[in-house]
């Protein structure tokens, strides 16, 4: 649409946190705390195996290593991970959002019941879209005229294959 006489105008800076794909830091307790609240179904798979289980986060503590997580023993989990030490395990979920995260830790304890890990440094959250889209600086407008009209296109946001907008 836009191929001449158009120039794009923008506000501030973008929003940093609008282009990570990593949740870090104290964003990582509080969905762990989502996490236990809403009972939210984990998949928990380990690594160099094919077994796969679904658990519960069962508890939330802080440990003199850091906060951890304590999830529930699936069943055949022990004899899933006898000859494996030490245990990487993957877990993936569905978010409240609808939209797939992942997480890998390392057990540090093994109780019968339980299975305690260190909350982990980043949770990985899958971008819906092929072209991920941030949100445009406040004030961002392309201006253009066609047909010897001129007109605004007030920028929402923007991805690699285009933006959208309001005219």
């Amino acid at each position: 649409l836009c191929r001449q006489n158009c120039k794009i105008v923008t506000g501030g800076a973008p929003d940093p946190m609008a282009e990570s794909e990593k949740i870090k830091g104290a964003a990582i307790p509080k969905l762990f705390e989502e996490l236990l609240h809403h009972k939210t179904l984990l998949k928990l798979s380990v690594s160099d195996t094919n077994d796969k289980h679904l658990t519960l986060i069962a508890a939330l503590v802080n440990r003199n290593k850091g906060p951890h997580f304590a999830i529930d023993t699936p069943e055949g989990f022990e004899q899933a991970t006898a000859k494996i030490a030490p245990w990487h395990l993957h877990f993936e979920f569905t978010g409240k959002d609808d939209i797939k995260y992942a997480f890998g830790s390392v057990p540090e304890k093994f109780t019968r019941n339980k299975i305690w890990l260190p909350l982990p440094q980043a949770v990985e959250r899958e971008q819906r879209r092929r072209q991920f889209r941030i949100s445009a600086p406040a004030g961002s407008i392309i201006s253009f005229h066609l047909q010897s009209a001129h007109y605004e296109l007030k920028i929402i946001d923007i991805s690699l294959g285009g933006s959208l907008g309001v005219l």
